[in-house]
């Protein structure tokens, strides 16, 4: 699994993975997937900002 992708939402985890994944892989997993949710947030942000007329990066 590359986990960044995964984080960035490039590649989604399937369940059959999920099934074959240990106990560490799983702990990697809820971390990895609270940080795409704030990944995705902070991207949806900024998408709306932009649309508003904010600049990008500030």
């Amino acid at each position: 699994m590359e986990w960044s992708a995964y984080i960035n939402g490039s590649v989604n985890v399937t369940r059959e993975e999920i099934r074959n994944m240990n106990g560490n892989e799983l702990s990697i997993l809820q971390y990895a997937t609270q940080e795409r949710l704030k990944t995705s947030r902070y991207n949806q942000a900024m998408a709306i900002a932009l649309a508003f007329g904010g600049k990008e990066g500030s």
